[in-house]
């Protein structure tokens, strides 16, 4: 079934070939080149939009260096926890096979092949 052209009082706007009719009063609304949105779009993520805004101004970082510290002294280990993230990094979550306090043995894993997995490194989904 075949579209019907737009109308606006009676009169066709839009023709069926998708163009639009001569004296159109929907179609075309901008000049070529113009921009029918000049804010563009929506942010999808306005928090942290206006967060990185705020950061943007040193003096505003220095403050939230100031407080963390200032909370880590008196003690809340929220604050120390997130300083030490931050510059070291967080701590890599480790697994230690062990029955009472004795290692398990993997059976089929020959010494070299358990050597050669001990000096791997974790990747970046780690």
């Amino acid at each position: 079934m075949a579209k019907k052209p737009a109308q606006t009082g009676g009169k066709p706007q839009k023709r069926t070939d998708g163009t639009w009719a001569p004296g159109n009063t929907i179609g075309n609304r901008w000049k070529p080149g113009e921009s029918g949105n000049p804010s563009g779009p929506l942010s999808k993520r306005p928090l942290t939009d206006a967060i990185k805004r705020r950061l943007a101004d040193p003096k505003e970082v220095e403050d939230l260096i100031r407080v963390a510290f200032r909370k880590a002294r008196a003690g809340d280990f929220r604050f120390w926890e997130e300083l030490i993230k931050r510059v070291d990094g967080k701590v890599l979550d480790q697994l230690d096979i062990t029955s009472n306090g004795e290692r398990i043995g993997l059976p089929g894993l020959s010494p070299e092949i358990l050597a050669a997995a001990r000096k791997v490194k974790p990747g970046p989904d780690a």
